[in-house]
């Protein structure tokens, strides 16, 4: 099972609860910290970091820019920058990029701090909530601040973009649902030790074995999951 599996070299950090016991549990067996990046030299880095760059280069920028060179359009196009990226939903090569970046700047900022890790939001959570009961400030990390700028972002964002409204569901029984889902999901996430942003957007650029693995499982638990609720007759 993926979740038994120590994904990262993070710092030990102390998850709380009534439900601790049956964490310590399930990871219990310590399969050690399972990466290819700890066998590769720099070098090596380098050159999958130069190769990627390029694939992606040949696969999807070389061809956008022919496009519209063929169509007589500017290669970069920087009129309207605030309606496109505040109001207009972006493409996925873009947004991927821009991601790529934000991690990059992550992992430096979380590393000043003396936090070897870029994005995460498990521990953010985490030591936000050990803040507020007990009150203990050095509960408040990297992690924590980096959960207060995701909502005070998406709040500005949404503003500025004109959707910003409050939403429920209408259901009852689709509340419930979310609300069970939110709650597994937390719980998935503190006991494999990473939720989908520490697993799939920084575990797997950094070649964590545990780390694909628990992406797959995450979008195969999503694609059963949107089947029996959506997909079946």
């Amino acid at each position: 099972m993926v979740c038994i599996i120590r994904l990262h070299d993070w710092s030990p950090r102390s998850k709380f609860g009534f439900l601790k016991f049956a964490k310590e549990d399930l990871q219990s067996i310590d399969l050690g910290k399972i990466t290819l990046f700890g066998d590769l030299t720099p070098i090596f880095m380098l050159i999958i970091g130069i190769a990627g760059f390029a694939l992606i280069s040949y696969k999807w920028i070389l061809p956008e820019l022919n496009r519209k060179k063929e169509a007589g359009q500017p290669m970069l196009d920087f009129s309207n920058m605030g309606e496109k990226i505040f109001k207009k939903g972006w493409n996925w090569a873009p947004t991927g990029i821009a991601i790529g970046i934000l991690a990059c700047v992550a992992y430096i900022s979380s590393a000043a701090t003396g936090r070897q890790y870029p994005l995460g939001i498990t521990g953010g959570w985490v030591g936000t909530l050990a803040f507020i009961t007990t009150g203990d400030v050095s509960k408040l990390t990297w992690e924590p601040f980096l959960v207060f700028g995701v909502i005070i972002g998406a709040f500005v964002v949404a503003k500025i973009a004109g959707e910003l409204k409050l939403r429920a569901p209408k259901e009852p029984k689709t509340l419930l649902i979310q609300l069970l889902g939110g709650l597994m999901m937390g719980a998935g996430a503190v006991i494999a030790m990473g939720c989908n942003i520490g697993q799939a957007l920084s575990g797997v650029p950094m070649l964590s074995i545990g780390s694909f693995l628990a992406t797959a499982s995450i979008i195969a638990g999503c694609w059963i999951l949107v089947y029996f609720m959506f997909m079946r007759d």
